[in-house]
């Protein structure tokens, strides 16, 4: 045999001194894959926290439906941190005698799961959308990661049927959080809607004639309004999965008011005497209720649609 095609010739490299990375390297060469998880789908970042390198992978209304695929698991760490965050709820509408109730958060759901080398179908829950004048909001849609967890759309917000003094319909709507009670001249007398377990509150119910209830929150209920205003809408809840910084998510909506501004709703806007506002984009939080009013005020707010973050080591 020449020395040319000596076995010790060939493997000159393993006499060198191994380094942790180069250990981490050849253990992931004998089990037969990479160190380190490696997926597609979404939006793809990278950043750095605490010394880690995190990849991320985010999904927007836009990608709803979208595949998060694995394509190889880590031998290091196959850890796969994940957020869900659904739909936002719809704020209640205002009209003649009623203020419309901030709408419920989506539901919001938080955790790791060990990944697989196979495809997951990410669903994004879009907000609740601005219904006609003088109804109760609309429910946000669900989001979830396949099999391995799922988040409920937030709940309307209570607001009456139709153009008369009818009390119909304003009871907020169960959602991921639910959504405030809207508020008629004659007062209270209706609940909010519940919360799922887990992933909101309840909502706010009313305090004073014409004044109404905000919507759940992610890390609070919903609350209810009193002689002054609407009601504050329902805490959301802190996360920096995406981008390492903290962002607010899944706040309830405030509800709306009569002659005075309604309650602020966190992150989602504000109830007034005329339109609530809208939820801040992408962030699942619920719809501000309007004023009470005529028709040509007192529009609800729109909800957030809903977001997926996944996280986990890429080098």
């Amino acid at each position: 045999m020449s020395h040319r095609d000596s076995s010790i010739k060939k493997n000159k490299v393993l006499s060198k001194p191994l380094d942790i990375f180069n250990a981490g390297f050849l253990g992931g060469v004998i089990g037969g894959g990479a160190p380190f998880t490696e997926a597609t789908g979404g939006t793809i970042t990278t950043y750095s926290s605490s010394g880690v390198d995190y990849k991320v992978h985010t999904f927007l209304r836009a990608q709803n439906g979208n595949a998060f695929e694995i394509t190889n698991v880590g031998t290091i760490s196959a850890t796969i941190d994940y957020m869900i965050v659904a739909g936002g709820g719809n704020g209640g509408n205002g009209s003649t005698y009623v203020s419309g109730a901030g709408g419920g958060a989506g539901g919001m759901d938080t955790g790791t799961f060990d990944g697989e080398k196979t495809s997951y179908t990410v669903t994004v829950g879009g907000g609740g959308q601005t219904s006609n004048g003088g109804h109760i909001g609309s429910n946000g849609g669900s989001s979830g990661i396949g099999n391995v967890e799922s988040a409920t759309g937030g709940g309307g917000g209570g607001s009456k049927a139709g153009n008369s003094n009818s009390n119909s319909n304003l009871t907020g709507k169960n959602g991921g959080s639910g959504g405030g009670t809207g508020a008629h001249q004659n007062g209270s007398g209706y609940s909010p809607g519940s919360g799922t377990a887990n992933e909101g509150h309840g909502g706010g119910g009313t305090g004073a004639a014409r004044n109404s209830g905000s919507g759940g929150g992610a890390g609070g209920s919903g609350n209810n309004s009193n002689n002054s205003a609407g009601a504050v809408g329902g805490a959301g809840e802190a996360n920096s999965l995406q981008n390492g910084s903290a962002v607010i998510y899944a706040a309830g909506g405030g509800g709306g008011g009569r002659n005075v501004s309604g309650g602020a709703g966190g992150s989602s806007g504000v109830g007034g005497d005329a339109n609530g506002g809208d939820a801040d984009a992408n962030t699942g939080s619920g719809g501000a209720g309007g004023g009470e009013g005529g028709y040509n005020t007192g529009k609800n707010g729109v909800g957030a649609d809903g977001i997926v973050v996944l996280r986990y080591v890429y080098q």
